[in-house]
């Protein structure tokens, strides 16, 4: 819920930019832009699918023009100057950090094709795979990217402007490639946005599924076998998390929240493996357990860092998180583990063993 909000605070800044909303505008444009998408995937994973695809095609295609004209203007004499330059950096520990939070932003939603895996019809193959070649393609693309951008601009000229792409287009072709990158930016985060409200639903329904989350989250639309209830609740609680704070302060949140649980979560496994010795071990982690201890303690370096740097937002996150506590305590002592047949609802009357309905 919180990424879909972010997303769309990003969306309304470049498109607030490009027609010069004030901030009260930019954030009925979210709401908007979270509703109107909301709609889309009522309508079926098909829907959601075509238009995902479609701006994923929009999005790469522009990105990688992008990246050609700037190195064609720049002639790579840009990056050797910035190769040959040197300077010194007197930031201390937490700015850095909170740096690497922004950098960290890019990122995210890396994890979210995971929703889909009971979906996936070989996920042992296909989900690895997806998360390993994806998160390496947009790798490429944003190293290619800023190399694009210090072949036409110097270090402190792409330090003092927040809109980068579009400075870049603008001092090397004109005005008119600026506003085309600002529109392509705002496809960009588009697409970002209508993925995380089609996958987040995902994760309520198979929670409800298990037992662990109210069994309405665990229905699917007749017609369309859409998490209808799941789309609605998200759709609404990311309305109300976009217009609590301006997008750094969003986007803060969301990392900081993310990646408490990204290292919850190692951590979690590792001590899986520890007790459960006779659980198949489908995956192998390269560097077992270094790597996975490096990643954790990542994780609680940069939710130490935030809470240093932010600490009255990072406690109302932290209360955000405890207050499910109560309800997963709930669930896991009251409500029936799996639930058996799909249940689906048409028209308000439910129907069981529907096989040709999916999430």
């Amino acid at each position: 819920m919180i990424h879909s909000g972010s997303i769309a605070l990003g969306f309304s800044v470049y498109f607030g930019q490009l027609f010069g909303f004030g901030v009260g505008v930019q954030k009925i444009t979210s709401v908007a832009c979270i509703l109107l998408l909301t709609v889309v995937n009522w309508l079926g994973i098909h829907t959601g699918k075509l238009i995902q695809n479609t701006l994923t095609v929009i999005k790469i295609g522009g990105m990688g023009a992008m990246i050609l004209l700037l190195f064609a203007h720049g002639a790579g004499k840009g990056l050797l100057r910035t190769a040959l330059h040197t300077h010194s950096s007197t930031q201390s520990t937490v700015s850095s950090v909170m740096a690497l939070i922004a950098i960290l932003w890019a990122y995210e939603g890396w994890h979210v094709v995971s929703f889909a895996g009971g979906e996936m019809r070989s996920p042992r193959r296909d989900l690895p795979l997806s998360l390993l070649v994806g998160t390496l393609i947009i790798f490429g693309l944003y190293i290619l990217a800023n190399g694009s951008y210090y072949a036409v601009m110097t270090p402190d000229q792409i330090r003092s402007t927040p809109a980068v792409a579009a400075v870049a287009m603008h001092n090397s072709y004109g005005k008119g490639s600026a506003e085309i990158i600002s529109v392509l930016i705002a496809v960009s985060v588009l697409g970002s946005m209508n993925a995380m409200i089609m996958m987040g639903p995902r994760a309520y329904y198979a929670m409800a599924r298990d037992g662990m989350f109210f069994r309405a989250f665990g229905k699917l639309d007749v017609r369309n076998g859409s998490p209808i209830i799941g789309l609605s609740l998200q759709g609404i609680w990311a309305s109300v998390l976009c217009c609590s704070g301006s997008y750094q302060q969003v986007f803060t949140d969301v990392i900081f929240v993310a990646w408490l649980f990204y290292g919850l979560t190692v951590i979690g496994v590792m001590v899986l493996r520890r007790r459960k010795l006779d659980l198949e071990r489908p995956y192998r982690v390269p560097g077992y357990p270094f790597l996975p201890l490096i990643f954790s303690l990542a994780a609680v370096g940069i939710a130490v860092t935030t809470i240093a740097k932010s600490p009255m937002r990072s406690l109302a996150g932290i209360a955000l998180i405890l207050a499910g506590v109560p309800l997963f305590l709930f669930f896991r002592r009251y409500e029936p583990h799996g639930s058996g047949p799909e249940v689906v609802v048409s028209n308000g009357i439910e129907i069981s063993d529907r096989k040709d309905v999916h999430p």
